[in-house]
């Protein structure tokens, strides 16, 4: 039986080649492959908005973001990729979770934090420590990963305090009572180790989990007894020979059992991975997972009790990657954080490397390890790591975290709304291609609207205190058009009307009237309809 797979170099070539839709996130130029320095490089295809940052305050919120920032969620408002709640970890001692409400303006092309404030861990044990990985489940909820497995039971319950998987309901912010006993709990069938990320089924049963240590990295099945309920359920750790492998029952009913989860997956033939540092579903089916001490990418298919296919999909080493100065060789290694696009290629966070790594990789879909195409996407600012890459439901939107990066930072970089941030503190980045961002606006070039119609080339500002100030544009006089504000349970809240000219229209409307949140701007008449979000201070 394989029990430890070792690491081989492999040296490839490989090329970027354009995918069919221009306008897909996996469509870029590779960055020069170069040590890090204050800044954050990513191709001139592509824009970052840095969304928040550590230590300061939670905009429209409570509490502070924390620091080092790792997993990253979206969990969308209606499938909606404009509008959602995003989870964010704080793989700190204690740990956290903080939850923000967010949207996309398309009027100002930046993406608000409406509300968001810290989940209170303090029902919960002896709290949290060090949250580093997790997921969205299918259900709606975050699973936060705890990484360090300290040895403590504080509140002498039976349970050691951490290496637990916790389940928050983003609505609530709030950590959920697993058992109905009126308080709040960890996940304790799941299995005490140090955890780094989930990856669930659509089945809303089946649950994919590893282990971040560098002498174990055990890779674990939990299989729920009912479906989104993930108190109780059948826990099994993978052992794998060649190419293929079996899932091994592993004890985890007695609160000793749960415990010592690695223990009895070791003893039991388990295979050592060695630090499994996060899962992720493949649109093909197929489980993929890295070892970050390996320097490889594993995947398999999953046929129940059985797995088959097993192989390095992706290997540590040496490839050519084409930048605008040219072919360029640089070394992947030290896979960390995964995320899927829409298109099936595969984004790689890079933990460590040491000056010459930390960089975002993509691992186009197509690819094979005969037949190598990886693309190096990013490089990270001096000191950092990224982590938590997540997309919008549309894949159109990236999200990811800038980790640790040095305090001495010194560099004003411009985001895509034109302010100005130093990368000395962690700091959470939306990521998009420069048409998205600009296509998103509802500014339109007059010479392009349809005769008879109008557009909105600016609004101002958002978020707005007490005055909204339009520009539209028409191009026929004496237009009346209709300003209807609604809340996004699509009441009606106020509405005016104004008549237009020929020509830009500029002028100032009164929201004094509004409460504060968040509004769906509709501007009409009878045969077109301009529609976004406005944000009352």
């Amino acid at each position: 039986m394989l029990k430890n797979i070792c690491f081989v170099l492999f040296i490839g070539f490989s090329y970027f080649s354009l995918h069919s839709n221009a306008q897909e996130i996996g469509n870029f130029i590779s960055v020069v492959p170069a040590p890090q320095d204050a800044s954050f490089h990513l191709p001139e295809t592509h824009k970052f908005q840095v969304l928040a940052q550590s230590g300061t305050a939670i905009p429209n919120g409570s509490g502070n973001v924390p620091t080092m920032l790792d997993f990253a969620g979206y969990l969308p408002i209606n499938n909606s990729s404009r509008q959602g709640i995003l989870c964010i970890n704080s793989e700190f001692l204690p740990g956290g979770v903080m939850i923000l409400d967010i949207v996309y303006d398309t009027a100002s092309s930046r993406w608000t934090i409406t509300s968001g404030t810290n989940v209170s861990f303090s029902g919960v044990g002896g709290g949290t420590v060090t949250n580093c990985g997790g997921n969205i489940t299918p259900w709606g909820t975050m699973v936060t990963c705890e990484e360090n497995d300290l040895g403590l039971d504080l509140n002498f319950d039976g349970y050691q305090d951490y290496g637990w998987n916790i389940e928050i309901d983003p609505i609530t912010k709030s950590v959920r009572d697993i058992d109905g006993d009126n308080n709040p709990d960890k996940l304790w069938a799941m299995g005490r180790m140090k955890h780094e990320n989930v990856a669930f089924l659509p089945d809303s049963i089946t649950v994919y989990e590893g282990e971040d240590n560098s002498s174990t990295g055990i890779l674990f099945k939990f299989i729920a007894n009912q479906k989104a309920n993930l108190s109780n359920g059948q826990l099994y750790a993978l052992s794998v020979d060649g190419s293929t492998g079996n899932w091994i029952s592993i004890p985890n009913t007695t609160k000793s059992e749960r415990n010592n989860t690695i223990g009895n997956a070791d003893f039991a033939g388990a295979t050592l991975f060695n630090r499994i540092e996060d899962i992720e579903i493949g649109p093909d089916g197929k489980i993929y997972f890295v070892s970050t001490t390996q320097g490889r990418i594993f995947r398999f298919k999953d046929d129940g009790s059985t797995v088959s296919e097993f192989e390095t999909w992706v290997y540590g080493g040496n490839y050519t990657v084409n930048t605008p100065e040219g072919p360029r060789n640089v070394t992947f290694g030290n896979p960390d954080n995964l995320a899927f696009d829409n298109q099936g290629n595969l984004w790689v966070c890079q933990d460590g490397g040491g000056a010459n790594g930390n960089y975002i990789w993509m691992i186009e879909s197509t690819h094979t390890p005969s037949n190598p195409k990886v693309h190096l996407f990013a490089r990270t600012p001096a000191g950092s790591e990224p982590t938590g890459i997540f997309f919008t439901p549309d894949g159109k939107f990236m999200i990811v975290n800038i980790q640790h990066p040095d305090g001495g930072n010194n560099v004003f970089q411009p985001d895509v709304t034109g302010n100005t941030f130093k990368f000395n503190a962690d700091a959470t980045l939306i990521i998009a291609r420069e048409e998205v961002w600009t296509n998103s606006q509802t500014s339109i070039p007059p010479q392009a609207l349809p005769f008879g119609e109008f557009a909105l080339k600016n609004l101002y500002p958002n978020p707005a205190d007490n005055q909204l100030t339009f520009v539209l544009y028409s191009l026929t006089a004496e237009k009346n058009v209709q300003l209807e504000y609604y809340d996004l349970h699509g009441k009606l809240i106020k509405s005016s009307k104004v008549q237009l000219v020929a020509g830009d229209n500029l002028f100032t409307q009164s929201i004094e009237d509004l409460t504060a949140g968040i509004y769906i701007l509709k501007i009409k008449t009878s045969n077109h309809t301009i529609e976004g979000h406005i944000i009352k201070k």
